[in-house]
């Protein structure tokens, strides 16, 4: 196992031949760095720069000194303990150099997949999100007590996705200091690679400035989102309806009490709001408006027409998630008013004269036009006409046009007859205002 190799130098090392040191008398000792737990504080035995007891220190059994790079090294392979420290012992005098600090053979796998948990980063209001990744330090030769850096990797699980051999994106390693007891943690920011609405797994491993151990087991994948904001109990929208506009109106969004109780930043984070707007039996928007503000007013509808009006809302800060469930939503239906408008029709229409056989409304009786309205749904509005002029013949030049009493007309739709002039051919006209 090559990691469980270390290179060892010393000032004035000297390099001889077969792999030896060129001072017979030099030996390269070793000896085992105890540690022990005392209640939930971790001792890492012997204090940098102390030696470990004499009769700790034994004859390092396989090592080859040699030049790398034009530096005197012993390379020291199939280390004895998993931490030790090694030394310089002259045989001849019995004197020895001093020990070298701990080093460690290799680092042991983390027992335990990480947990994984959301963190809102910022004072006062979050400006970022991360990711808190949690370990146990927890081994059989407490390895990972001695670590000073840590790395993570993470890759995309979004819709349960988990291959055999995913496609990790490795993190720098960062500096690490473990805890006293046995559990520690590291933060993966949003800034490194995460984005909002995907789900990601993580793994660690632990190391010094030497080498790094092994990968540990995947965490369960996370859903890196923030809970979007949700209505007040017992609100919804409010809508005033004119003929060709609406105004809406509703209770600010709030955060769900989970989030809030875990981070009572969102309180004061800005709410955006969408509001949708549709024609009844339309499947696109006929109007869509987003807003940080409390109402709206929705123009250019049509009179007497039905609507659907749907409110959501997100974060400003984090965008809105790529799922939200009906708790989430304010809906609300809504008719346009009929129009105030003025209505103008120009009608037209001829009598029969007696005993001609022409087709036309008789003389003396009522006529009915029809006058079809926007908005109005079913048969169009009926306008009686009750035309009765008195003469059908020639207007002589000294008499003023006859003129009919005024129409009827449904309710809501002002009417007045303008005049009926009498034409040679028995014609009649009118103006409905």
């Amino acid at each position: 196992d090559e990691s469980r190799l270390v290179l060892l130098t010393w000032r004035d090392l000297k390099v001889g031949e077969s792999g030896q040191l060129a001072n017979p008398s030099l030996e390269v000792q070793v000896a085992e760095v105890q540690q022990v737990h005392e209640g939930r504080r971790f001792n890492r035995g012997s204090t940098p720069g102390k030696s470990p007891d004499a009769a700790a220190w034994h004859p390092c059994p396989k090592f080859v000194a040699t030049d790398l790079d034009g530096q005197p090294v012993c390379i020291v392979r199939d280390l004895p303990f998993w931490v030790q420290r090694f030394r310089l012992f002259d045989v001849a005098s019995h004197r020895a150099g001093p020990a070298s600090a701990p080093v460690v053979a290799s680092f042991e796998q983390p027992r335990a997949a990480p947990s994984v948990e959301l963190r809102a980063l910022g004072r006062g209001a979050p400006k970022s999100m991360g990711v808190q990744v949690c370990f146990s330090l927890a081994s059989q030769a407490a390895t990972p007590h001695w670590a000073t850096r840590c790395q993570v990797r993470f890759y995309d699980a979004t819709g349960g996705y988990c291959p055999k051999e995913p496609s990790w994106e490795e993190l720098d390693p960062v500096h690490f200091d473990p805890n006293d007891d046995d559990e520690s943690s590291v933060l993966v920011r949003e800034e490194d690679g995460l984005d909002l609405g995907r789900s990601y797994a993580f793994s660690i491993r632990l190391g010094d400035a030497h080498r790094l151990g092994l990968w540990s087991e995947a965490s369960r994948p996370l859903r890196f989102e923030v809970p979007p904001p949700v209505p007040q109990a017992n609100s919804g929208l409010k809508v005033n309806v004119e003929a060709d506009s609406a105004e809406l109106s509703w209770a600010p969004f709030r955060p769900q009490p989970s989030l809030v109780g875990n981070f009572a930043g969102f309180a004061n984070l800005p709410v955006e709001y969408t509001l949708v707007v549709r024609c009844d039996g339309q499947t696109e928007p006929f109007a869509t408006h987003v807003t940080r503000d409390t109402s709206i007013t929705v123009h250019s509808l049509a009179p007497a027409t039905s609507y659907t009006a749907t409110l959501s809302a997100a974060w400003s800060r984090f965008g809105r998630p790529g799922k939200q469930d009906a708790a989430s939503h304010l809906l609300a239906s809504f008719t346009s008013a009929h129009s105030a408008k003025r209505l103008v029709a120009e009608l037209s229409m001829r009598f029969a004269r007696p005993g001609t056989g022409e087709r036309g409304a008789p003389v003396g009786r009522p006529a009915i036009a029809h006058l079809p309205i926007d908005g109005l749904t079913g048969a169009p509005a009926a306008v009686t006409l009750d035309l009765d002029p008195f003469f059908l013949g020639s207007v002589p030049s000294h008499m003023p046009p006859a003129f009919a009493r005024k129409p009827t007309a449904p309710p809501g739709v002002a009417s007045s007859a303008r005049g009926l002039p009498v034409d040679d051919d028995a014609g009649a006209a009118a103006r409905i205002v």
